[in-house]
């Protein structure tokens, strides 16, 4: 069973959206979905290669209590991202153990 204190970051889930307005224009953007706490474990490193050149990724584990409703539309991880501090893509959500009590996010961090 997880403590209530471990969950100790607030951290916000955000959905990109489209929209038009009454011109036609499309406007692409992120808006805040659900504010949830957290605990979060950064400084977990990765590396990709692009031509020849291999760069570092910061990776990082979100967990969250669970949610039926997060863990579906999360499943969609190219319309959401994490923002704490920075943003972070969403690589991927997984149901710890099955349990259903927690749900851990692997997250890469934007712009570094």
């Amino acid at each position: 069973m997880t403590k209530t204190e471990q969950y100790r970051k607030r951290i916000i889930i955000q959905k990109y959206t489209e929209t038009k307005n009454s011109r036609g224009m499309v406007k692409k953007e992120w808006q805040d979905y659900k504010r949830v706490w957290a605990s979060i474990k950064t400084g977990i490193q990765d590396e990709t290669e692009e031509s020849n050149k291999i760069n570092p990724v910061k990776m990082c584990e979100i967990t969250i209590r669970y949610d039926s409703i997060i863990e579906n539309e999360l499943a969609d991880t190219e319309r959401y991202r994490i923002f704490y501090k920075r943003p972070y893509n969403l690589k991927g959500i997984e149901n710890v153990d099955e349990s259903n009590i927690e749900l851990k996010l692997k997250c890469e961090a934007i712009g570094i």
